[in-house]
């Protein structure tokens, strides 16, 4: 056995039947150029509309999901609510957007891909994208991962984690009790390896907006 450094690829970019898709697989600090330069690639390709696959995407850093929210929300507008645990219901930490511009994505409809697997920061950019009415929700009900927590240490060399705060979408559904429930429910069917179902629902979709 060779030790060596696996390579995760942060993204993957294609063309289906017209329509551009990025996958996106984890919310790395490389993730907002990664992704600009995949809508630099969408924009060039000519595609009718655009499928954002989080499907079984844990997350990651939050602030990548921020960024990535800036694209299609003018600056200002309210991206995410973080409630605390310790000071109650009524304090509340907003997460704003920066306001890119990039009128491609307001010209043509997108679809956002969801599945069971889809937590955390996945879940954070549904949620801005589905609250605003940006793209069409696809697929399954997500994790439901919307908690920030703390790893305390103790004195016998143990440690505890603690829930300190929780995440809510922009217009204020709390992303842990029981995730996002998408706009179109539909399963991939595992007996039929060669068929995404939820891919072909998402096309169908966009070509007929």
């Amino acid at each position: 056995v060779i030790r060596d450094d696996i390579q995760i690829p942060v993204l993957q970019t294609q063309i289906n039947d017209g329509v551009f898709i990025i996958e996106i697989y984890t919310f790395s600090t490389d993730l907002p150029n990664r992704f600009r330069q995949a809508l630099r690639e969408y924009s060039e390709s000519g595609a009718t509309g655009l499928i954002i696959d989080v499907r079984n995407n844990p997350g990651g850093y939050l602030n990548s999901a921020i960024e990535l929210g800036s694209w299609f929300t003018d600056a200002g507008e309210i991206l995410l609510r973080e409630k605390s645990e310790r000071l109650g219901e009524s304090d509340e930490k907003l997460f704003r957007s920066k306001g890119y511009e990039l009128s491609i994505l307001n010209e043509r409809p997108i679809v956002v891909l969801v599945n069971q697997g889809s937590a955390s920061a996945s879940e954070i950019l549904a949620g801005i994208l589905q609250d605003y009415d940006l793209a069409e929700i696809v697929g399954e009900q997500t994790f439901g991962k919307g908690s920030v927590q703390e790893l305390i240490p103790l004195q016998d060399g143990s440690a505890i984690k603690i829930t300190t705060s929780r995440w809510f979408t922009p217009k204020g559904s709390s992303i842990s009790e029981g995730g996002l429930t998408p706009d179109v429910v539909i399963s991939d069917d595992p007996e039929t390896a060669e068929v995404d179902e939820q891919v072909v629902a998402a096309i169908e979709i966009l070509t007929n907006n």
